[in-house]
């Protein structure tokens, strides 16, 4: 095993893990402002989502990730991947 395919593994399961820490959700959400809409209770409410383009779930969990890698994971490191896209979103333009 590569240390790039250990660190993208070790990596994976913390941002798994942080994901269900109710402390670090708190602290992601208050720090950013960020919420985690509530999973649609019924088809209708999907097919609303749906229709509005939401994609809540997906862009809360990439801002999760890329903040709590930076916070707590530690960007030096972070996948090689991970740490060129985080880099690049914090690039200036």
């Amino acid at each position: 095993m590569t240390r790039e395919e250990f660190l993208s593994s070790a990596w994976a399961s913390f941002v798994d893990w942080a994901s269900r820490n109710d402390e670090i959700v708190a602290q992601f959400e208050s720090e950013t402002g960020e919420r985690k809409l509530p999973a649609p209770r019924n088809q209708l409410e999907r097919m609303i989502d749906e229709a509005c383009g939401a994609q809540a779930d997906m862009d809360y969990a990439e801002k999760f990730m890329k903040w709590v890698t930076v916070n707590h994971w530690g960007l030096d490191e972070a996948p090689e991947s991970v740490r060129k896209q985080i880099e690049a979103d914090l690039a200036p333009s």
